[in-house]
């Protein structure tokens, strides 16, 4: 059961890196040349704020957790009878 959850862990988290990943380049890095000095930029009549920087260290953090979560999934061994 253990190993269950920890193979849920792990898909649930590469799929929250991989979403995550797709707003960091759609949000931040195709528009990271137009930010002004008070950290905005605006495209199309929409303000993009240099904080969405953040999302590539969520995306970072899914990675490892996803990591951690694979190696509890193949790790996990039963205790002997």
């Amino acid at each position: 059961m253990i190993r269950l959850l920890a193979k849920a862990w792990a898909i649930t988290s590469v799929l929250l890196a991989v979403w995550f990943g797709w707003l960091f380049v759609s949000v931040y890095w195709r528009n990271r040349s137009c930010f002004d000095e008070n950290a905005r930029c605006f495209v199309d009549g929409v303000v993009h704020h240099d904080a969405a920087f953040i999302y590539f260290w969520v995306a970072l953090l899914s990675l490892f957790s996803a990591a951690a979560g694979v190696l509890c999934a193949t790790r996990w061994r039963r205790p002997a009878p």
